[in-house]
């Protein structure tokens, strides 16, 4: 097998992973209404969404990397800009990570 087909179904399966581990990120129990009496109820379920969401910025994360060596021989100005804004997103993601991690509710939870 040659490196561009091995490249190409990594990045396959890191999709496809992404798209499961962000379906099993979403919580509703942080979303609802009058979370603060169900939060020490759902604390495990609570630490693995958090879990989940760090698990998919490092999925996001290795995706562009790896098309950044495939794509440079077609457009170099344009697999930078993916790059760039593939870095902004797992920004955002680990700011709301960090947000659930340091909300003043789950300083139960986290310690």
């Amino acid at each position: 097998m040659d490196n561009l087909r091995k490249k190409s179904i990594t990045v396959g399966i890191l999709l496809i992973l992404g798209i499961a581990v962000g379906i099993l990120s979403i919580d509703p129990v942080i979303d609802e209404m009058g979370n603060l009496e169900s939060v020490s109820i759902h604390s495990n379920e609570i630490l693995m969404r958090a879990f989940m969401q760090f698990i998919l910025a490092l999925i996001y994360a290795s995706i562009p990397i790896i098309l950044y060596t495939l794509l440079k021989k077609i457009n170099t100005s344009l697999t930078i800009g993916f790059l760039v804004f593939r870095i902004i997103s797992v920004a955002f993601i680990f700011i709301g990570w960090l947000s659930i991690r340091n909300r003043p509710i789950n300083r139960v939870l986290f310690g």
